[in-house]
């Protein structure tokens, strides 16, 4: 049997680009694969307060780094590889200096991209189709 679960992914947008970020070999699940800002929503959070918290986490921006955020679509994911059913919240961050990112010890790197440029990259599950929510 399948877990259930709330996550959110987060893209983040800077002049017509988005970060992408490659998973350390220290998470948990997905290592070594290309992600967006990415997390469980925690039982007492909503899905924008746990995105903005994961954002923060992630790559040090705040709520003053952030022009606008956008909510896409909620999109269900059965992952059969950690075994579990995913509700998941799309969010777009568009920001206002991506020389403020610092990355933290989730990810090993981080690069900018074109949205049509995705599929070239080995991804988290439906991160295409989880992107097309937001933009």
């Amino acid at each position: 049997m399948l877990k259930e679960i709330r996550s959110v992914t987060c893209f983040l947008e800077f002049k017509g680009e988005i970060l992408i970020l490659l998973r350390s070999n220290r998470v948990r699940s997905y290592k070594g694969i290309w992600g967006g800002v990415s997390g469980r929503v925690e039982n007492q959070l909503t899905p924008i307060e746990q995105a903005k918290l994961e954002v923060k986490e992630e790559t040090g921006l705040l709520d003053e780094d952030i022009i606008s955020i956008t909510e896409g679509k909620v999109a269900m994911l059965d992952d059969y590889e950690i075994k579990i059913i995913k509700a998941v919240y799309p969010f777009l961050f568009k920001i206002k200096d991506p020389d403020k990112i610092k990355i933290d010890w989730e990810h090993t790197q981080c690069k900018w991209i074109k949205p049509s440029e995705i599929e070239q990259y080995l991804t988290m599950p439906q991160l295409k189709e989880t992107l097309m929510r937001v933009i």
